[in-house]
Protein backbone atom coordinates (compact mmCIF):
# COMPACT_ATOMS: atom_id res chain seq x y z
CA UNK A 1 0.00 0.00 0.00
CA UNK A 2 1.49 3.61 -0.66
CA UNK A 3 2.18 6.18 1.37
CA UNK A 4 -0.79 8.23 -0.13
CA UNK A 5 -3.49 5.69 0.93
CA UNK A 6 -1.64 4.77 4.43
CA UNK A 7 -2.58 8.91 5.09
CA UNK A 8 -6.25 8.63 4.04
CA UNK A 9 -6.97 4.91 5.72
CA UNK A 10 -5.22 7.36 8.94
CA UNK A 11 -7.37 10.48 8.27
CA UNK A 12 -10.79 8.42 7.75
CA UNK A 13 -9.92 6.20 11.09
CA UNK A 14 -9.24 9.95 12.92
CA UNK A 15 -12.60 11.09 11.38
CA UNK A 16 -14.31 7.76 12.35
CA UNK A 17 -13.03 8.09 16.44
CA UNK A 18 -13.55 11.84 16.71
CA UNK A 19 -17.40 11.48 15.42
CA UNK A 20 -17.47 8.89 18.07
CA UNK A 21 -16.48 10.81 20.70
CA UNK A 22 -18.05 13.87 19.80
CA UNK A 23 -22.02 11.78 19.66
CA UNK A 24 -20.37 10.20 23.49
CA UNK A 25 -19.90 13.45 24.83
CA UNK A 26 -23.48 14.68 23.19
CA UNK A 27 -25.09 11.51 24.82
CA UNK A 28 -23.30 12.23 27.92
CA UNK A 29 -24.57 15.33 28.12
CA UNK A 30 -28.17 14.81 27.44
CA UNK A 31 -28.10 12.19 29.40
CA UNK A 32 -27.27 14.44 32.18
CA UNK A 33 -30.05 16.80 31.14
CA UNK A 34 -32.53 14.47 30.86
CA UNK A 35 -31.93 13.07 34.53
CA UNK A 36 -31.90 16.69 35.48
CA UNK A 37 -34.87 17.50 34.52
CA UNK A 38 -36.76 14.26 35.67
CA UNK A 39 -35.23 14.89 39.00
CA UNK A 40 -36.91 18.44 38.74
CA UNK A 41 -40.59 17.24 38.29
CA UNK A 42 -40.61 16.11 42.09
CA UNK A 43 -40.46 19.69 43.31
CA UNK A 44 -43.44 20.59 41.18
CA UNK A 45 -46.59 21.29 43.39
CA UNK A 46 -49.58 20.37 42.09
CA UNK A 47 -51.82 23.81 41.34
CA UNK A 48 -49.48 25.98 41.69
CA UNK A 49 -49.16 27.47 38.27
CA UNK A 50 -52.09 30.03 37.43
CA UNK A 51 -52.09 28.99 33.50
CA UNK A 52 -53.98 30.89 31.79
CA UNK A 53 -54.55 28.51 28.44
CA UNK A 54 -56.53 25.54 29.79
CA UNK A 55 -55.80 21.96 28.22
CA UNK A 56 -57.82 18.93 28.03
CA UNK A 57 -56.70 15.50 27.75
CA UNK A 58 -59.28 12.69 26.25
CA UNK A 59 -58.36 9.37 28.05
CA UNK A 60 -60.05 6.50 26.07
CA UNK A 61 -60.25 3.57 28.62
CA UNK A 62 -60.98 0.05 27.87
CA UNK A 63 -59.74 -2.74 30.21
CA UNK A 64 -56.56 -1.70 31.46
CA UNK A 65 -54.26 -2.88 34.17
CA UNK A 66 -55.81 -0.93 37.41
CA UNK A 67 -52.57 0.37 38.97
CA UNK A 68 -51.42 1.88 35.29
CA UNK A 69 -54.99 3.71 34.44
CA UNK A 70 -55.14 4.76 38.28
CA UNK A 71 -51.05 6.28 38.00
CA UNK A 72 -52.73 7.83 34.03
CA UNK A 73 -55.06 10.00 35.67
CA UNK A 74 -52.97 10.89 39.04
CA UNK A 75 -50.90 12.17 36.28
CA UNK A 76 -53.91 14.53 35.25
CA UNK A 77 -54.93 15.36 38.75
CA UNK A 78 -51.67 16.13 40.02
CA UNK A 79 -50.28 18.84 37.33
CA UNK A 80 -48.95 22.21 38.56
CA UNK A 81 -51.27 23.94 36.52
CA UNK A 82 -55.05 24.82 38.04
CA UNK A 83 -56.89 25.01 34.82
CA UNK A 84 -57.28 21.74 33.07
CA UNK A 85 -59.74 19.56 31.62
CA UNK A 86 -60.22 15.67 31.72
CA UNK A 87 -62.61 13.40 30.33
CA UNK A 88 -61.87 10.14 30.64
CA UNK A 89 -64.16 8.02 27.56
CA UNK A 90 -64.73 4.12 29.05
CA UNK A 91 -65.43 2.56 25.80
CA UNK A 92 -67.51 -0.27 27.55
CA UNK A 93 -65.01 -1.74 29.61
CA UNK A 94 -65.87 -5.64 30.71
CA UNK A 95 -63.39 -5.81 33.66
CA UNK A 96 -64.34 -5.66 36.70
CA UNK A 97 -62.08 -4.57 38.47
CA UNK A 98 -61.71 -1.58 35.89
CA UNK A 99 -65.68 -0.98 36.13
CA UNK A 100 -65.33 -0.79 39.87
CA UNK A 101 -62.58 1.67 39.58
CA UNK A 102 -64.12 3.99 37.72
CA UNK A 103 -67.18 3.34 39.41
CA UNK A 104 -65.84 4.75 42.50
CA UNK A 105 -63.19 7.56 40.07
CA UNK A 106 -66.49 8.85 39.15
CA UNK A 107 -67.92 9.31 42.78
CA UNK A 108 -64.76 10.76 43.98
CA UNK A 109 -64.22 13.47 41.73
CA UNK A 110 -67.98 14.37 41.57
CA UNK A 111 -67.69 17.89 42.54
CA UNK A 112 -64.59 18.68 40.27
CA UNK A 113 -66.05 20.28 37.18
CA UNK A 114 -62.31 19.76 35.62
CA UNK A 115 -62.96 16.03 35.56
CA UNK A 116 -65.70 14.45 32.99
CA UNK A 117 -66.25 10.70 33.32
CA UNK A 118 -68.54 8.86 30.33
CA UNK A 119 -69.37 5.53 30.33
CA UNK A 120 -69.99 4.11 26.87
CA UNK A 121 -70.73 0.40 25.14
CA UNK A 122 -67.55 -0.62 22.85
CA UNK A 123 -67.37 1.58 19.76
CA UNK A 124 -63.36 1.20 19.57
CA UNK A 125 -60.66 3.62 19.99
CA UNK A 126 -61.40 6.47 17.61
CA UNK A 127 -65.65 6.15 18.55
CA UNK A 128 -63.81 6.46 22.63
CA UNK A 129 -62.19 9.62 21.34
CA UNK A 130 -64.59 10.94 19.27
CA UNK A 131 -67.21 10.71 22.03
CA UNK A 132 -64.42 12.46 24.71
CA UNK A 133 -63.73 15.54 22.11
CA UNK A 134 -67.51 15.96 22.01
CA UNK A 135 -67.17 16.47 25.58
CA UNK A 136 -64.46 18.94 25.75
CA UNK A 137 -64.72 22.35 26.32
CA UNK A 138 -61.23 24.07 26.16
CA UNK A 139 -59.91 25.65 22.71
CA UNK A 140 -57.06 23.02 22.83
CA UNK A 141 -57.00 19.40 23.84
CA UNK A 142 -54.84 16.48 23.55
CA UNK A 143 -55.17 12.48 24.77
CA UNK A 144 -53.72 10.32 26.78
CA UNK A 145 -53.86 6.33 26.85
CA UNK A 146 -54.79 4.52 29.52
CA UNK A 147 -51.60 3.22 30.33
CA UNK A 148 -49.18 5.78 30.15
CA UNK A 149 -48.21 9.08 31.82
CA UNK A 150 -47.88 12.61 31.55
CA UNK A 151 -44.96 14.81 33.54
CA UNK A 152 -46.64 16.94 36.29
CA UNK A 153 -45.44 20.23 34.05
CA UNK A 154 -46.71 18.64 31.07
CA UNK A 155 -50.09 20.98 31.13
CA UNK A 156 -47.95 24.36 32.24
CA UNK A 157 -44.99 24.08 29.46
CA UNK A 158 -47.98 23.80 26.64
CA UNK A 159 -50.32 26.59 28.38
CA UNK A 160 -47.20 28.53 28.36
CA UNK A 161 -45.98 27.87 25.28
CA UNK A 162 -49.66 28.38 23.20
CA UNK A 163 -49.80 31.69 25.49
CA UNK A 164 -46.40 33.15 24.26
CA UNK A 165 -47.26 32.26 20.64
CA UNK A 166 -50.57 33.99 20.29
CA UNK A 167 -49.18 37.21 22.78
CA UNK A 168 -46.97 37.63 19.39
CA UNK A 169 -49.96 37.12 17.43
CA UNK A 170 -49.29 33.78 16.23
CA UNK A 171 -52.64 31.37 16.25
CA UNK A 172 -51.56 27.74 16.80
CA UNK A 173 -52.76 24.78 15.32
CA UNK A 174 -50.45 22.04 16.82
CA UNK A 175 -48.05 21.94 19.80
CA UNK A 176 -46.04 18.34 20.70
CA UNK A 177 -43.25 17.67 23.25
CA UNK A 178 -40.87 14.90 22.99
CA UNK A 179 -41.45 11.90 25.23
CA UNK A 180 -39.66 9.00 26.74
CA UNK A 181 -40.73 5.60 28.11
CA UNK A 182 -41.00 4.09 31.63
CA UNK A 183 -40.95 0.86 32.22
CA UNK A 184 -43.30 -1.91 34.98
CA UNK A 185 -41.43 -0.36 38.15
CA UNK A 186 -41.94 3.34 36.45
CA UNK A 187 -38.45 3.67 35.88
CA UNK A 188 -37.78 6.13 32.48
CA UNK A 189 -35.60 5.14 29.54
CA UNK A 190 -35.00 6.06 25.79
CA UNK A 191 -35.63 9.28 25.99
CA UNK A 192 -37.33 10.41 22.05
CA UNK A 193 -35.73 13.92 21.28
CA UNK A 194 -38.08 14.83 18.32
CA UNK A 195 -37.23 17.38 15.24
CA UNK A 196 -39.04 20.22 14.62
CA UNK A 197 -41.77 19.99 12.50
CA UNK A 198 -41.47 18.85 9.07
CA UNK A 199 -44.19 18.34 6.55
CA UNK A 200 -42.24 16.10 4.83
CA UNK A 201 -41.43 14.04 7.75
CA UNK A 202 -44.49 13.84 8.79
CA UNK A 203 -46.00 12.22 5.51
CA UNK A 204 -43.98 8.96 6.32
CA UNK A 205 -43.51 9.38 10.23
CA UNK A 206 -46.16 9.58 12.88
CA UNK A 207 -43.21 11.50 14.74
CA UNK A 208 -45.73 14.08 16.50
CA UNK A 209 -47.14 10.73 18.61
CA UNK A 210 -47.66 12.06 22.61
CA UNK A 211 -48.19 14.45 23.64
CA UNK A 212 -50.02 16.27 20.91
CA UNK A 213 -52.31 18.93 21.71
CA UNK A 214 -54.52 20.16 19.01
CA UNK A 215 -56.76 23.45 18.21
CA UNK A 216 -60.03 21.62 19.05
CA UNK A 217 -61.82 23.44 15.99
CA UNK A 218 -59.22 22.23 13.16
CA UNK A 219 -60.10 18.24 14.61
CA UNK A 220 -63.74 19.19 14.73
CA UNK A 221 -63.84 20.20 10.90
CA UNK A 222 -61.92 17.18 10.06
CA UNK A 223 -64.86 15.11 11.36
CA UNK A 224 -62.17 13.91 14.10
CA UNK A 225 -61.02 10.42 13.79
CA UNK A 226 -62.52 7.65 11.76
CA UNK A 227 -62.99 4.16 13.58
CA UNK A 228 -61.74 2.43 9.92
CA UNK A 229 -58.30 3.65 10.86
CA UNK A 230 -58.20 1.89 14.45
CA UNK A 231 -54.37 1.43 15.44
CA UNK A 232 -53.57 3.92 13.24
CA UNK A 233 -56.36 6.94 13.98
CA UNK A 234 -53.60 9.44 15.42
CA UNK A 235 -51.38 9.17 12.27
CA UNK A 236 -54.83 9.67 9.92
CA UNK A 237 -55.64 12.64 11.81
CA UNK A 238 -52.87 14.34 11.51
CA UNK A 239 -51.95 13.79 7.81
CA UNK A 240 -55.83 15.21 6.94
CA UNK A 241 -55.04 18.17 8.85
CA UNK A 242 -51.50 18.34 7.21
CA UNK A 243 -52.77 20.27 3.91
CA UNK A 244 -54.32 23.04 6.03
CA UNK A 245 -51.68 23.51 9.42
CA UNK A 246 -50.02 27.09 9.12
CA UNK A 247 -48.41 26.85 12.62
CA UNK A 248 -46.81 24.06 14.70
CA UNK A 249 -44.81 24.24 17.61
CA UNK A 250 -42.02 21.91 19.59
CA UNK A 251 -41.83 21.68 23.02
CA UNK A 252 -38.02 19.88 22.90
CA UNK A 253 -39.00 18.42 26.67
CA UNK A 254 -40.32 14.82 27.26
CA UNK A 255 -43.40 15.64 28.91
CA UNK A 256 -45.23 12.37 28.02
CA UNK A 257 -44.39 8.58 29.85
CA UNK A 258 -45.24 6.08 27.51
CA UNK A 259 -45.71 2.75 29.16
CA UNK A 260 -43.31 0.10 28.03
CA UNK A 261 -45.24 -3.53 29.13
CA UNK A 262 -46.59 -6.78 27.72
CA UNK A 263 -49.82 -5.04 26.49
CA UNK A 264 -48.60 -1.74 25.09
CA UNK A 265 -49.54 -1.13 21.63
Amino acid sequence: MSEKNLLIKAKRRAGRIKRWLKRKMWERNIGKQYQAWLAEAALATTGSVDNAIAIAVVVPVFNPPVSYLDECLSSVLNQSAQHWQLVVSDDGSTDAEVVKYLDEFTTKHAADQRVVVLRNTNGGISTACNRGIAAVTTDYFGWLDHDDALDRRCFAEFSATIEGQLAAGNAVDIVYSDEDKIDTRGNHFELYAKPDFSPELLLTQMYLCHFTVFRKEIVEAIGGFRTEMDGAQDFDVALRLLPNLHNVVHIPKPLYHWRAWSGST
